[in-house]
């Protein structure tokens, strides 16, 4: 077996800030709750604190694995996708697992995503979009995590990632299936509408020119996705690294948020000799935190692909970013597969069918063991 599709075990800047106007219940940041870990830094605010007490500096020393989990990456055939990407690999497992009712949600270096029991270490679905044909991603195979969502009640619960083809998938957290009114077939293209974003383009290295590495963020009902724009840059006319507020229901883009602004946008007139026309970058990829009763997103920036004297001054004026604008919904297509139980102690599975083609449609599909 090739080294780079060996088996994956899993043992159990400048910021900005934009609002969400409309009212809604106060939920104060007071780290993880109720033994969870419902976003990827324990709660939207990203504190990384949970209260459990169970484990300690006097019993640390006991513990044992209850179980191990193979990577779901596994079963995809690398070697039938014929890629001449180096970097193609099951290694970038970095992933942070939500659990929420008892089950993990957790994205892998392939894009995959899947829900394992938290008890069992058990897969009860996987949800491949078949990322890893669609071009070579921005940076590497690497995926840090998903986003959970749900309704009130509860009726309606949502997982939701970005792809290294910049488009963000939703599917329901308990079937792995996609949500198909959610955007165009469970996905919506954060390409689109991106100047000089163009799908299927490719930057001197060959790889995409936007790609998502990071978990989104989810505040009143808006999902904001991260995406990058590859800091490999020899010229300034790179895409923006602008970013999308899309509605958790509907897949609706309600807003962009423009850290390149445009002409009329605030804060133009401060880059000079009018070189937002062309600049590029000013990404916003890393995880993100919110808020929900303020109704905010925080948002770290990069810098814009500012490389020749003429544009240099626009380095530290593009720090203040534009205000929202409304743009015309972004749409793309996309399926899934749904898939049974498997054994997290296990170390071989089906094999999965292989392709040779890039696909719009990702797949759902059951293990039985």
């Amino acid at each position: 077996m090739p080294a780079r599709h060996a088996r994956l075990v899993l043992a159990a800047a400048v910021g900005v800030m934009i609002g969400l106007t409309a009212p809604h219940p106060a939920a104060a940041q007071y780290g993880a709750v109720d033994g969870e870990w419902r976003s990827y830094a324990g709660d939207p605010g990203s504190t990384k604190y949970s209260p459990l007490d169970q484990i300690d500096a006097g019993n640390f020393d006991d513990l044992q694995i209850a179980w191990r989990w193979a990577s779901v990456d596994a079963d995809v055939d690398l070697e039938a996708i014929g890629s001449d990407d180096e970097r193609l690999s099951i290694f970038g497992l970095q992933a942070t697992p939500l659990m929420i009712g008892g089950v993990l949600y957790l994205s892998t270096a392939l894009y995959q995503a899947a829900a394992v029991d938290a008890g069992t270490g058990e897969t009860i679905w996987v949800h491949d979009p078949q990322s890893y044909l669609g071009g070579k991603p921005t940076h590497a195979f690497r995926s840090r995590g998903v986003a959970y969502w749900s309704e009130d009640d509860g009726s309606d619960a949502r997982i939701f990632w970005g792809t290294s083809e910049a488009y963000l998938v939703a599917v329901d957290a308990h079937t792995g299936e996609p949500i198909r009114d959610f955007g165009d077939d469970g996905r919506v293209d954060l390409m689109e509408g991106i100047p000089r974003a163009v799908r299927g383009a490719t930057n001197y290295q060959g790889r995409n020119l936007i790609g998502v590495a990071s978990p989104p963020a989810i505040a009143r009902d808006v999902v904001l996705t991260p995406t990058i724009v590859s800091d490999f840059v020899i010229r300034q006319e790179a895409p923006p690294g602008w970013v999308k507020g899309v509605d958790a229901r509907t897949g609706d883009v309600k807003w962009v948020f423009r850290t390149v602004p445009l002409g009329d946008d605030f804060g133009a007139d401060t880059w000079e000799n009018e070189s937002w026309r062309y600049s590029g970058n000013a990404n916003i990829w890393p995880p993100l935190s919110s808020d929900e009763e303020l109704g905010m997103f925080y948002l770290p920036t990069g810098p814009p692909a500012t490389t020749t004297a003429a544009t240099a001054s626009a380095t530290t004026s593009s720090r203040r970013a534009s205000w929202p604008s409304t743009p015309r919904p972004a749409r793309a297509s996309g399926t899934s597969r749904p898939c049974t139980t498997a054994s997290g102690t296990t170390t071989s599975r089906p094999p999965r069918r292989s392709s040779t083609s890039p696909s719009t449609a990702g797949a759902s599909r059951p293990w039985r063991r």
